[in-house]
């Protein structure tokens, strides 16, 4: 079992030091939802495409999955991130920046928390472990895949999940105010002028 000091990693050779049956399992609950949704596009968005999208493909035909078999299932690699949120209704995702980005865009936000995730002894390498109230968290595969059907409905979050959302991202990723690059520019300065 991976402890705090071992770093996690996505899809590690052994199944024991990582995130695998989180990934595992959250991937074929998205392709599942494809073809139970045909008329509903999912986007399985990978940062490289090294050995990801074909790990992804790999393990979804050994769930008797074929991505071949739904053409609402895209897996990539060279989309936009921004694009593929502001065109989304519903972003999911682990240990990622893009979750913030998501939320502060009034999206609906869902974090899988089960598996490896769910063990106290992961809770401290979790990103945004203290943030959790501005995401949707699923416990669990099946909790993942009632969550994302119910929010296709639609979602509106309330100003004060709003607020800490737009609190969050200013804390982890940088200012929303339209002068962000003149606060860089200016710290910046200021430790070259000091030093």
């Amino acid at each position: 079992v991976a402890t705090p000091e071992k770093k996690y990693e996505h899809w590690p050779a052994n199944r024991e030091d990582g995130w695998y049956d989180l990934y595992e399992n959250t991937h074929i609950a998205i392709a599942e939802l494809a073809l139970e949704n045909a008329d509903v596009d999912f986007y399985i968005k990978v940062k490289w495409d090294n050995t990801w999208i074909s790990s992804i493909i790999k393990l979804l035909g050994q769930n008797g999955l074929s991505s071949d078999d739904m053409k609402n299932l895209h897996i990539v690699s060279d989309v936009d991130p921004n694009d593929l949120i502001l065109n989304s209704d519903i972003v999911c995702g682990f240990a990622s920046t893009v979750l913030l980005e998501a939320a502060i865009a009034n999206k609906c936000v869902v974090m899988p928390l089960f598996d490896e995730a769910a063990r106290a002894e992961s809770r401290e390498t979790i990103f945004f472990s203290d943030r959790l109230e501005i995401f949707d968290i699923a416990h669990s595969k099946d909790e993942l895949k009632d969550i994302i059907v119910n929010r296709l409905n639609g979602y509106v979050p309330d100003n004060e999940i709003v607020k800490k959302r737009i609190s969050s991202f200013e804390e982890y990723v940088s200012s929303c105010d339209a002068n962000a690059t003149d606060k860089y520019v200016n710290n910046i300065s200021e430790v070259i002028m000091s030093q």
